[in-house]
């Protein structure tokens, strides 16, 4: 079932997100009852900054948070978009700013339905607000709204 989901995102993501996702360079992928995660190699690293910018005009994709650790480093920011929940493909894609503060690889969750996905988020959520920082998220309302 999740390499049929695999299979599906990829030839969606080459579509939506053909600079950022290309099945060829796939790294790892790791199986869970309830999703898959699977990390893709970015050929053309970028800065968060740049990334938001890129995604902006992606219209399937919503914000949900830009993490720093500190205003003062690139290194270790934050940065997880997911796509319009729909019946069809549920997914997230998180991004982290390497040493050199320029982000390499993107890491994609897909979920089995929008309940997980939407459950999934919201732990995120609360991990990161955990951490201290910075933080900019998505409202309460425009994400409950994203959810009916």
């Amino acid at each position: 079932m999740y390499s049929l989901a695999i299979d599906q995102f990829e030839r969606v993501a080459e579509l939506r997100f053909p600079t950022l996702i290309d099945p060829a360079l796939r790294k790892t992928e790791e199986s869970h009852p309830t999703h898959i995660v699977t990390q893709y190699i970015i050929d053309r690293p970028r800065t968060i900054e740049g990334l938001k910018e890129e995604l902006r005009e992606q219209l399937t994709l919503i914000f949900l948070y830009h993490w720093r650790p500190t205003r003062a480093v690139e290194a270790g920011q934050s940065l997880c978009y997911f796509g319009k929940p729909s019946g069809q493909l549920m997914y997230k894609l998180n991004f982290v700013a390497n040493y050199a503060g320029k982000v390499d690889e993107v890491s994609v969750t897909v979920f089995d339905s929008i309940e997980l996905l939407r459950s999934a988020l919201i732990k995120e959520l609360d991990h990161i607000a955990g951490l201290g920082g910075d933080l900019r998220r998505r409202s309460e309302k425009d994400f409950r709204i994203d959810f009916f």
